[in-house]
Parts: structure tokens; sequence; C-alpha cells
């Protein structure tokens, strides 16, 4: 009986001692659940994901042949490369589009390019015949997206030529509607089937007469050499001598001396469900 009376007690001494810390503020705090190792690597890789995916830079919608929103071309430059890419896309069949943006806010140009042209669909379904020519203004960055059917066509290799040695150095020079209209004229006839040379890279201090770039020089020299065509036939996609003599409208327009081109193609643009594996190249000015 006396044992009992005494536990009793020891029990609500206890009791009485609990009410009083949490009356005076002193009682201890509740214990938080431990997170063991492999959970706070699992909960940091959930974070990272999380952020990475909120940073990624979304791909803009298609708004058609040219979605200038670095505003590299002027209103004329601009005028002409549409009209010759939609009469081109209607001789050939091939969708090329171009993409400017601003900056690529820490997205790497391949992974963004891939994420556009997934989006975009450029090119037919069956024969995924599309490209994109992407430019990134303030990383000073090139990509070209081949689709599946057009990589037998446009090689990588033959696609860093072009970055390297027609697109950068305009843009160094301070003419980029110049480079992106021989780089398209170049890739155009390629895709369709005709044997186009990419000129060497020119210096990027000779220069000619009156400011004369010596880009547009070796761009001419090359248009004249293939207007000779040497008394043989060769197989031109679009015919006889359509190719250079489209390079060299295409060089005009850009310049605001192209008059032949202007103006615009009624009806929309879309993507056709073209495919895209990666390839392509990457360059930089």
């Amino acid at each position: 009986m006396s044992l009992r009376i005494a536990a009793s007690a020891r029990e609500t001494a206890r009791e009485a001692g609990r009410i009083w810390r949490r009356l005076a503020g002193t009682s201890p705090p509740p214990r938080r659940p431990r997170v063991g190792p492999a959970s706070a690597w699992a909960l940091a890789a959930l974070l990272l994901a999380g952020s990475g995916t909120a940073s990624a830079l979304e791909p803009p919608p298609l708004q058609g042949r040219i979605n200038d929103q670095a505003g590299l071309l002027d209103p004329g430059a601009r005028s002409a490369l549409e009209a010759r890419m939609a009469d081109y896309e209607r001789r050939t069949g091939h969708q090329f589009a171009l993409l400017t943006v601003p900056s690529l806010e820490g997205d790497p140009i391949e992974d963004f390019g891939i994420r556009v042209v997934e989006a975009w669909q450029l090119g037919d379904a069956q024969r995924d015949d599309g490209l994109l020519l992407l430019i990134a203004l303030a990383e000073r960055r090139v990509r070209i997206e081949v689709g599946y059917g057009l990589e037998g066509a446009i090689p990588d290799a033959l696609a860093s030529r072009v970055i390297r040695n027609v697109l950068a150095p305009a843009f160094r020079e301070g003419k980029p509607a110049e480079g992106i209209a021989a780089s398209l004229e170049l890739l155009m006839g390629a895709a369709a089937g005709e044997a186009v040379g990419v000129p060497r890279a020119p210096g990027r201090t000779r220069r000619g007469p009156a400011g004369t770039s010596l880009f547009l020089l070796t761009m001419l020299a090359f248009a004249a050499l293939s207007l000779g065509g040497g008394g043989r036939r060769r197989r031109m996609g679009m015919g006889g001598i359509a190719g250079p003599i489209l390079i060299g409208g295409a060089l005009g327009g850009a310049l605001g001396r192209g008059g032949g081109m202007g103006g615009g193609f009624g009806g929309g643009f879309g993507g056709l469900g073209g495919g895209f594996g990666g390839g392509g190249a990457s360059g930089g000015w």
C-alpha cells in the first residue's frame, strides 16, 4: 500500500514539473525528424532539377520563316530574305527558318536549338527536310540544326565551314544581314543538290578599296566563277545558274540593292512534323 502511494506521488511530482516548465517557457523543444544522407542527396538533386527546369529558355512561338527577335535585319533585308526562302520552299519543299535571340540566358545553344526544332517541327514529316539557323547575339553564338533528311546533303563539316568562313567574318565586320543571307544561300543550294563551295575565311583586318570587305569580294568571285561554268554541265538542283545568281541576289537584297525579290508571300507558315537528331554545327564570331 505504501509503495503504491509513493509511486503515485512521484508521478504527480513529475507531472507537476512538466506543467511548471511549460508555464515557465523552459520545456525542451520537440525533436526534429532525422534526415539520412540518402534523403539529403535526393532532396538536393530534386532542388537542382527544379531550378534547372525553371531557368531553361523556352522556344518562342513560330511566327514565320524569319523570327528576328534580336533585330539584326532591317525591313528591306528581311523582306528580300523572306521572299527568297518562301520561293525556295515552293520549288524544293525544304523548309528553312531563321531565329535570332538577344540572349540564351545561360543555356547552351545546342540545348536551346534542339528544343526549338522539336517545338517547331520544321520540314516534312516524311522527308524530315527542315533546317534552322539560330543566332544568339549576346553570346555571339551560332547554331545550324539540320533535319534527318538533309544530313547527307549538309553534313556537319559543311555546316561548320559555313559558320566559320561565311557567317562569322560578316558578323565581325558588322554586316549581319549579309552573313545571314550568304549562309542561307549556301545551305539552300547544298540541300537542293547543287555543287556549292564554301569560300575560305577572310582575314580579319584586310580590306579592299573604299572599305569593301574581303568577305564580299570573295563571295562575288565565287559567284563569278560559278557563272563561268568552264563549259561543263553540272547538276543544279534548281536548274542552270540559279544557285550563283541567287547568291548575288541575296547579297544585294541584304545590302539594300535588291529589286526583284522585294515583297512578301501570302499564306501562313508552320512546321510540318519534321524530325531532328542533333545534326549540324555550332560556332561563334
